[in-house]
């Protein structure tokens, strides 16, 4: 299947996608994203990490990229910090949630953009994750009454068979109150129900005047299925679950094989055609959510 179009919007997921399994962007990745950038392509991260895990590589690639956070629940610019987007889990789903929690014993954290919040005795194996994010956890009693304000997340860590007992359950008593991404089978993702990484791209691409259809949008895990449906180009890295690449439109090489680069090359720098960015159309200023968009 030949894509001719421009593409004009590209989402990249980070870990497992960006990153190569060192945690490292290749040279030829920055060469060419920097390369689609001046070109008027816009780049956004999204992936399922906090904003604040995020924002190295966003800068390391030397772009103003808004970046997709906690899987769609936050849309945040790396360059002014300026929040554009944002969906957090309401208190009220929080009072039935967190007890629900506690009865399976499991370890669970709430995220915000640079914070992470435990309830105190959570177990030793979880402090290489909390150090993985580079935020140290701050540990409460009880966090129905002790967390600041309303998180963008909860994740729950155990065994594969446990997780899933959770995310049957939860499932099943909370319906359309939350949104659950089972990133891996040892980690569940609790959100709004409306977030997700797709969701949030449509937002950033009907503000920006960008046409679905010209949306590229690549990722490894389950958390990129929304995105990778909905955009005009969606595309799977070659270290990917089979259920990603059968829903994908294209399979692009691993992680560690440059898939990003060769993606880059294949589908926005052949074509050639440089076309005004949305940076450009509003007269240098860079395109934010309007206020209507803010934590609807």
């Amino acid at each position: 299947m030949e894509f001719k179009r421009e593409y004009k919007l590209l989402a990249l997921d980070l870990d497992g996608t960006l990153l190569t399994s060192e945690h490292k962007i290749t040279e030829r990745a920055r060469s060419v994203l920097r390369t689609a950038n001046h070109m008027g392509t816009v780049v956004t991260v999204a992936t399922g990490r906090m904003y604040i895990s995020a924002l190295p590589y966003a800068k390391e690639l030397a772009m103003d990229i808004p970046l997709i956070a906690h899987n769609g629940a936050m849309v945040k610019s790396s360059l002014s910090g300026e929040i554009l987007y944002c969906r957090p889990l309401p208190f009220s789903v929080l009072s039935e949630l967190i007890p629900r929690l506690r009865h399976y014993g499991l370890v669970f954290m709430a995220y915000y953009d640079s914070a992470i919040y435990v309830e105190k005795g959570f177990l030793p194996e979880n402090k290489g994750y909390v150090k993985f994010t580079t935020v140290e956890a701050i540990e409460v009693n009880d966090m129905v009454y002790e967390l600041p304000e309303s998180p963008l997340s909860i994740s729950v860590r155990g065994k594969a068979e446990d997780i899933h007992e959770v995310y049957q359950d939860l499932k099943l008593n909370f319906g359309n109150q939350v949104h659950l991404v089972k990133s891996f089978s040892t980690l569940l993702e609790i959100h709004e129900s409306q977030v997700s990484k797709g969701y949030a791209l449509k937002m950033l691409a009907h503000y920006m005047g960008i046409s679905f259809d010209q949306v590229i949008a690549v990722g490894d895990n389950l958390n990129d299925i929304e995105m990778i449906e909905a955009a005009g180009l969606g595309i799977a890295m070659g270290n990917s679950p089979q259920e990603l690449k059968d829903i994908a439109d294209y399979v692009a090489p691993s992680n560690d094989e440059d898939g990003v680069a060769y993606v880059v090359e294949k589908f926005i720098l052949s074509n050639s055609v440089k076309f005004e960015s949305c940076e450009r159309r509003k007269g240098g200023e860079r395109a934010i959510l309007p206020d209507r968009f803010l934590n609807i």
